[in-house]
Order: C-alpha cells, then structure tokens, then sequence
C-alpha cells in the first residue's frame, strides 16, 4: 500500500501505523520514502519520524537528506541523527553540517544541530515569566504534531492524540478548545502545579524494595491495582506493601523543556491550540 498508495493522507496513516511495527523491512520502506523526492514533503518528514523508532543500522543511509533542499527533512534527519550520535559516521557528519551553520536558513534545523554538538550554547529562560514571553506566539502546527511522537520529546510516551500514543497521561485530543496557549505553556511547564483527579499519581514501596507509580485503578481488600507506565496494569498484596499513597507530584516529568529546542516548543503549543 505504501509503495502503491498515491492519496498523501492515506499514506501517512500508513506510515503511522507502520510506525509502532518494530521491523527491518518496515526500516528499509521508510528510508526509501523518505529518500524520494517526488513524495511530498510531509509524507517523506513523517517516514523519517517513523525511522526513530525501527531497528537496524541505517542512519548512514540519513546523512545525505541532511543536505535535503526541503528544511522539514533536514529537520528530521537532524532530530533522527540525534538519536544515533554514539556512531562516529553520524558524529562526524552532525559536526559537518554544525560547522557550516552559517548558510542554514532554517531556524529550527540550526537549533536541533546546536543541541547536538554544543549543547553548552544553550540558553534557557531563567523563569516562568520569561518561557511565557518567549513562547507567547509563533510555531508550526505541522512541525508540532512530529514533535509530540519525536523521542526526544516523550509525549507519546502517555498521551495520544487522535487514537495514537499512550493513555497513561491525560487524552490531548481538543486541548486546545479547553486551554489558551499561555495555560498550555504553564502546564508543559509546571505540569504538578495543576493535576487532573483522574489522572493523580500514586506510589508503592514494597517490602522487598521495589517501587512503582501510576494511576489507582483499584484497591481491594487484599490487593492494590495500579496502571503503570512501564509495566501496564499490576497488583500487589497488600501485606507485602511497605508504603503506599498520593504521588506528590504529577507523573509527568519536570524538564520537559530541556529536552526540547525552542523551535521545538513553539511547534509543539502551536499544533496543541489546533487540535
């Protein structure tokens, strides 16, 4: 259907679903997508997305679409490379294209690249006030939406959004008709600061010295139900509990936006107003 299929929104809900199939040959269709430049540009950025998540060493094969004329490959060959930076072929190449800064045009690309090989260059606003202002406006939806299921980013981790991801975090299908765009920031931001009941954290210590933590699905007479991140549903006796009760803070992370460039939040707020 791939190779076959000429509708492009049809193809991306191809390349979507055969992105959670951990396979080689899905790997090699994927890179041969995003290699082809008669596909349009977002079909080809979206098989590079699906690329981070497949086996096999192939990100050699990537290198050349860092020199792509389309800024959304570059993009997300970048955001792919990152991933596969312990490899001295792609080290080299990311310092390449970092060493030649100057004539990227891209805003975003050049802060991926900036990220990946001098990370120290990084500055970020030192508090909730300035995040505000720097994120007040701006971004690209369709950008925003490869964020959400990018590696670095973890949203898909918890979240779907339209049927994909996970559901251990809060649904973000039509977010954006119940949040303005500063309470999206101050939520990405500060996400204990305001926790939806149903989706309260809690934790177990064992007596044995595990720990989990998750949402409470059930607490028995005998037993304790959690659904967990790792994991999936678990029980627990209850005599073999040493604590248990309400996670302090949200199960989302604080940090998010360390492992995010700028561009990368913009896009992200942006794509989260739409939906």
């Amino acid at each position: 259907m791939l190779a076959k299929e000429t509708d492009d929104q049809l193809r991306l809900e191809i390349i979507r679903t055969l992105a959670t199939l951990s396979d080689e040959k899905v790997a090699r269709n994927l890179l041969q997508v995003a290699q082809n430049a008669t596909f349009s540009v977002p079909v080809r950025a979206e098989a590079l997305l699906a690329l981070s998540r497949q086996p096999g060493e192939i990100s050699a094969r990537v290198i050349p679409l860092l020199e792509d004329a389309e800024a959304d490959i570059r993009l997300e060959a970048v955001r792919y490379l990152r991933t596969q930076a312990g490899t001295e072929t792609v080290k080299q190449a990311l310092q390449q294209k970092y060493n030649s800064l100057s004539q990227e045009p891209d805003q975003g690309v050049k802060e991926q690249l900036i990220v990946a090989m001098a990370p120290e260059k990084v500055k970020r606003p030192a508090s909730l006030d300035k995040w505000q202002t720097l994120l007040a406006s701006g971004g690209n939806a369709e950008r925003g939406r490869r964020v959400i299921y990018a590696v670095q980013s973890m949203c898909s981790m918890c979240h779907a959004v339209e049927g994909r991801g996970g559901d251990l975090g809060p649904d973000l299908t039509n977010i954006g008709k119940s949040k303005i765009r500063s309470q999206l920031v101050h939520a990405i931001l500060r996400p204990s600061e305001e926790i939806n009941p149903e989706y309260q954290g809690w934790f177990i210590r064992m007596k044995n010295g595990e720990s989990h933590q998750g949402r409470q699905i059930d607490i028995g007479e005998k037993s304790i139900e959690l659904y967990t991140h790792g994991s999936g549903f678990i029980t627990v006796a209850k005599n073999e509990v040493a604590d248990y009760g309400i996670h302090e803070k949200s199960l989302m992370p604080d940090g998010l936006e360390n492992y995010l460039t700028e561009s990368e939040l913009r896009d992200l707020i942006a794509f989260l107003e739409g939906v």
